[in-house]
């Protein structure tokens, strides 16, 4: 984990190979073998690999459809691979905010939306979490709207 948080990417892909080859999702494992399937992922979408990248990030969803995170990245790779599909990018974080409604998911979202300038995206976003109850805390991300 800490060559991948230190842009180490090639060392992380390959010490993150070793891990799944190591142990293939083994019971207790199940949450450590899926979050190894993520940072792979981001491993290889930090090298601009995104089609390798998305193969990860979906078998990170597969073996744990309760990660969060694996949602919100695999997201986030599905839209920088086809910026188009909207719909499947939205899916995934609907799926995320499901999970976890916490205000830093909601600013994580909000956030990226506005870092790829779809404003549309973050205009139904704040909605949506305005009518949750976290308008006070989404101050800043909705603001100019």
């Amino acid at each position: 984990m800490l060559l991948y948080v230190n842009m180490h990417n090639d060392q992380a892909k390959m010490a993150l190979r070793r891990a799944i080859e190591a142990y293939p999702g083994a019971g207790w494992t199940t949450g450590y073998y899926a979050d190894v399937h993520r940072l792979l992922g981001l491993a290889l979408a930090g090298q601009n690999r995104l089609t390798d990248a998305i193969g990860y990030l979906e078998k990170a969803v597969e073996i744990n459809p309760a990660n969060t995170w694996a949602h919100i990245h695999y997201g986030k790779a599905l839209y920088f691979c086809s910026p188009d599909q909207i719909d499947l990018t939205v899916a995934q974080f609907d799926q995320a905010l499901q999970l976890e409604p916490e205000v830093d998911i909601w600013q994580n979202l909000i956030q990226f939306w506005k870092s790829v300038g779809n404003q549309e995206e973050v205009r139904n976003f704040c909605l949506m979490a305005k009518s949750l109850g976290f308008g006070n805390q989404l101050i800043i991300e909705c603001s100019n709207l």
